[in-house]
């Protein structure tokens, strides 16, 4: 996980954000490990994923999936990429992406002029799962403007 936004033993809600997908320690990828109680089972838990198929939630499942949501649509490449509050340059950090991370990205807007890796651009990528925006020159894909975006 990048973020654990819940404590053990504590009572959730449907549809409550419980983490932020990541990826920490000896692991192949991105991916989320969870158990589910319900108030009438035992201390061994439920197998989920009835439960949550029953309310619209497919697993395996993939970030921004689920709910209802999209999942990824694009990967990112590079090292030490990061993600920024706002589509600035001198917007503060909210995470750091330490190598290619498939991604959701919701829609896309005009901000500072980047220059990096032999690119120049200035389109900005919103990813919802990360809280934030990276440059569109750390999307895998070759347009400057990503297609069949939306811009926010």
């Amino acid at each position: 996980m990048y973020e654990r936004l819940v404590s053990v033993n504590q009572r959730v809600s449907s549809g409550q954000l419980i983490a932020r997908m990541g990826s920490e320690g000896d692991s192949s990828g991105n991916h989320l490990h969870f158990e589910a109680h319900a108030s009438t089972s035992s201390t061994r838990g439920m197998d989920p994923v009835p439960y949550l198929a029953a309310r619209g939630v497919n697993l395996p499942c993939t970030p921004g999936g689920g709910g209802g949501q999209p999942g990824t649509n694009f990967t990112t490449w590079g090292t030490s990429v990061r993600v920024r509050q706002e589509a600035r340059l001198n917007a503060a950090v909210v995470r750091t992406l330490t190598g290619p991370t498939p991604v959701y990205v919701e829609c896309q807007k005009h901000g500072d002029l980047v220059n990096a890796e032999g690119y120049s651009n200035d389109a900005w990528s919103y990813i919802p799962a990360l809280g934030g925006y990276i440059t569109n020159i750390y999307i895998d894909d070759p347009a400057a403007w990503l297609p069949g975006v939306r811009e926010c």
